[in-house]
């Protein structure tokens, strides 16, 4: 029996010894696909793909291509994204038509799809900018849909337009337009897809253009601090203004209706933009080591104040019968 007892312990114990040094051979294999992936990665680095070992900020920081080099449907959404990730402060560069897509298309039709695929872009980067607003704007905080005390705006997502919140309108407002731009009338995927209808999609760019541009008035008005700081990472809003003014989306009489967010808040200019930015993260920066100080300051104060409390005030002794 003890002779079988060992044989078992010895087999068990050579079993795993095996085990072990698979797992040593599968580990070292990793490894050296690993280096061979890192080692393709410097030879073809304009290769679009997420390489083992890549870090976070490097992921999806493309050099943006041609429309005409891409293969499938999306091509102009795709663009779009890769030139505002490459550099998001060169808005000319990012509202500007590309030439390889007039070229594909024709004129008209190259700027019409162009137009609404960025108006598709838009609303998805508005989307983002109205949960970070979220932190604040409630409705608590923002029961009317204003961008100052004296207009206030009623949402028309609705079969008769009523009053709503400001996140409701924007959230609303987003719903709606969405659904407009994924109809099957601007949709390149769609089977009885042929042309954009230029009427109709003038007219939806025109109402998304002016009810999106008041979520903007209206966190710019009730929530600057959210913002300035939105604004100065991504230049959504300036972006936006800078497109449909550009291509006249808006007739200019509306657009004077509507209250006007300050230019010198914004990054209008060129030659200046980057400049403005470096000034406002420094401004940033010293505002808040100056706000980490007075917090640490009043941390201390405070735990100053109850020590002094605890060291002087009287505490009564009680006697032994009166304690129950």
């Amino acid at each position: 029996m003890a002779e079988v007892e060992e044989a078992e312990a010895g087999a068990t114990s050579t079993s795993t010894t095996n085990e072990k040094q698979e797992t040593v051979a599968i580990s070292e294999a990793d490894v050296e696909r690993t280096k061979q992936i890192l080692a393709k990665r410097q030879e073809n680095s304009e290769v679009k793909r997420i390489y083992a070992g890549m870090k976070r900020s490097e992921i999806l920081q493309y050099k943006p291509t041609a429309i005409s080099e891409k293969d499938g449907l999306y091509g102009i959404s795709e663009y779009i994204v890769e030139v505002i990730k490459d550099d998001y402060t060169n808005i000319e560069r990012i509202i500007e038509i590309p030439k390889d897509l007039s070229q594909q298309s024709g004129g008209n039709d190259a700027r019409l799809q162009f137009q609404v695929e960025m108006m598709k872009y838009f609303l998805i980067e508005v989307g983002f900018f109205v949960v970070f607003l979220s932190v604040q704007c409630n409705n608590t905080n923002c029961n009317k849909m204003q961008a100052t005390s004296k207009f206030r705006y009623r949402c028309s997502a609705h079969r008769k337009p009523k009053d709503c919140n400001a996140i409701q309108y924007c959230v609303h407002t987003l719903d709606l337009f969405t659904e407009r731009l994924n109809h099957k009338d601007y949709n390149i995927c769609s089977p009885t897809f042929s042309k954009i209808p230029e009427k109709k999609a003038k007219k939806d760019i025109g109402d998304l253009c002016r009810r999106v541009y008041r979520i903007f008035a209206h966190a710019f008005f009730h929530h600057q601090q959210l913002f300035d700081k939105y604004e100065s990472k991504h230049l959504l809003c300036t972006r936006f203004i800078s497109f449909f003014k550009k291509y006249q989306l808006v007739p200019a009489a509306l657009f004077k209706r509507e209250i006007q967010i300050p230019a010198a808040s914004l990054y209008f200019n060129r030659q200046q933009r980057k400049e403005k930015l470096r000034q406002y993260f420094i401004r940033q920066q010293q505002l808040d080591k100056q706000q980490r100080t007075e917090l640490a300051n009043a941390r201390r104060h405070a735990s100053l104040s109850q020590d002094d409390f605890m060291k002087n005030s009287a505490v009564a002794e009680l006697d032994s019968d009166e304690i129950y």
